[in-house]
């Protein structure tokens, strides 16, 4: 996995914070995934990092191109975890393999 991620913007930086050390550790791991994902996938474009539901939230800036993905902890098991609308196939399996990791 690339770690030339973009720097945080400060309101996500400060959500992340509020994560315990290993939910965080975790959820930035899967940060950098969504990042190299749509490096490699030109069909995906530029991403804007935002908040939403005070989560980390990443939006495909071109229309039609992809869902936002929302970085969270499960409220029922403390467990970080990968929220979208749309299952995709690769993110799941990566996501998988980064939480084995």
């Amino acid at each position: 996995m690339r770690t030339d991620t973009p720097p945080i913007p400060s309101p996500v930086s400060a959500a992340f914070d509020r994560f315990e050390t290993a939910q965080r550790d975790t959820l930035l791991k899967a940060r950098a995934l969504i990042f190299e994902v749509a490096r490699e996938d030109e069909n995906i474009g530029e991403l804007e990092e935002v908040l939403r539901w005070g989560e980390p939230a990443y939006i495909t800036s071109k229309k039609k191109t992809g869902s936002t993905i929302r970085l969270a902890v499960k409220k029922q098991s403390d467990q970080p975890a990968i929220v979208s609308i749309a299952k995709r196939l690769w993110l799941r399996t990566r996501a998988h393999a980064l939480a084995q990791s």
